[in-house]
């Protein structure tokens, strides 16, 4: 038993004295990390504002409801906000197209409004118009639904 006890004892002495040298006196390695950390600078994130969208949710002929979002962009830097504004009118163009045709099936579901939904597929119309990377994110700022029945 004395043995046993001395065993673990000396276990636990070298696993501290590991432990120490480590992370108390190995300077090198965490001056090295420090420096990485630093080197990484912080670019803040640059966002393009779209004007609002009116969709009318049309079924059957008639439009039985509307939805109104407002959609902020999220571009990857300076240059990719610059392409950004400068199609702006194609990227409203393809987006309001794919709300128009999109909104009318996923309404009806009893889900409802579901914004990671049209933030995926807002994302997929931007690569496709813009080009890949140029948008990084999409977000939903607002969402205002409302139904049209009969007075």
């Amino acid at each position: 038993m004395k043995k046993l006890v001395l065993i673990v004892v000396i276990l636990a002495l070298v696993a501290g004295g590991t432990y120490a040298w480590l992370f108390l006196f190995n300077k090198e390695d965490q001056a090295e990390a420090e420096a990485e950390v630093q080197e990484e600078e912080f670019v803040p994130p640059v966002y393009v504002q779209l004007a609002p969208f009116n969709v009318p949710v049309v079924r059957d002929a008639e439009v039985t409801g509307y939805v109104n979002i407002t959609i902020i962009v999220e571009v990857a830097d300076d240059d990719a906000r610059e392409i950004a504004v400068r199609h702006m009118a194609r990227l409203r163009d393809a987006f309001f197209r794919d709300l128009y045709a999109t909104l009318p099936l996923r309404r009806g579901s009893s889900k409802g409004f579901e914004p990671k939904f049209v933030k995926k597929r807002m994302q997929a119309v931007s690569d496709r118009t813009l080009g890949q990377g140029v948008v990084t994110d999409i977000l939903i700022q607002g969402v205002y639904e409302g139904n049209i029945g009969p007075s």
